[in-house]
């Protein structure tokens, strides 16, 4: 499965790089966690924190994302996120989940292909 494996940059434990896709293309066109991460404006990096996993630090996340760039790898990413959260008492999740989730969905389109497939043919 892609997301126990630490090349595929699913994960938060282990240094991986920067892709999150979850199928595999040759065409070099498709989007990446990197792209995303160190090319995008620190507003449209807030943004998609924020709409995508509802991370409520976004703004505060984004920016410190930006300041660290050049973000190597997953766990780079993992320990910046985790340095600019808010801590409120004891945490169930790690500091990067959301994060790591927004990116993942970004990557993958998976509001585009949820859409695509609720609204598909319909049984007559």
């Amino acid at each position: 499965m892609q997301l126990d494996q630490p090349e595929r940059g699913f994960s938060f434990r282990e240094a991986g790089p920067l892709n999150m896709r979850m199928g595999v293309s040759a065409d070099g066109e498709e989007l990446t966690a990197d792209e995303i991460v160190n090319r995008w404006q620190e507003k449209e990096l807030a943004d998609l924190l924020y709409r995508e996993a509802d991370e409520h630090d976004s703004r505060r996340i984004a920016r410190a994302i930006v300041r660290a760039r050049p973000i190597r790898d997953t766990a780079h990413l993992a320990t910046v996120v985790a340095g600019s959260r808010m801590q409120w008492g004891r945490q169930r999740l790690h500091p990067a989940t959301k994060t790591f989730l927004a990116l993942r969905i970004a990557v993958n389109r998976e509001m585009e292909e949820w859409a695509v497939s609720l609204s598909g043919p319909r049984p007559q």
